[in-house]
């Protein structure tokens, strides 16, 4: 699961949004070998819930987009475009929601039961 943090360093150094995080964000040479998009498709077919503000400065939506484009292709190439869910939440910056964890504890409850 991710809570606003799903998004590729690339993206954020092109909106400038990657001086908002901290060093935990970077990892030598890892532009060069894949992305956070492609990293996070790496556990399909197994369920994936990834929740987001649409205004977090810290997640800009075009990052986000880009990001879930890779994980959800990883998806489909293995047949389970179904496991893997996008909750965005306009008007919501960097935090979670009462919506997101309603999603988080139904996403638990349904995978783990």
């Amino acid at each position: 699961m991710h809570i606003s943090a799903a998004t590729p360093i690339s993206a954020l150094i092109e909106t400038g949004a990657h001086d908002l995080h901290g060093h935990y964000l970077t990892i030598p040479d890892l532009l060069t070998e894949t992305s956070t998009g492609e990293i996070a498709g790496l556990i399909a077919p197994r369920p994936q819930l990834i929740c987001v503000g649409l205004d977090d400065p810290l997640t800009p939506p075009q990052a986000i987009h880009r990001a879930f484009i890779h994980t959800h292709s990883a998806y489909e190439a293995v047949d389970a475009a179904n496991a893997v869910t996008l909750l965005e939440e306009a008007g919501v910056e960097h935090r979670e929601t009462p919506s997101m964890r309603r999603a988080v504890l139904g996403f638990l409850a349904h995978h783990l039961s």
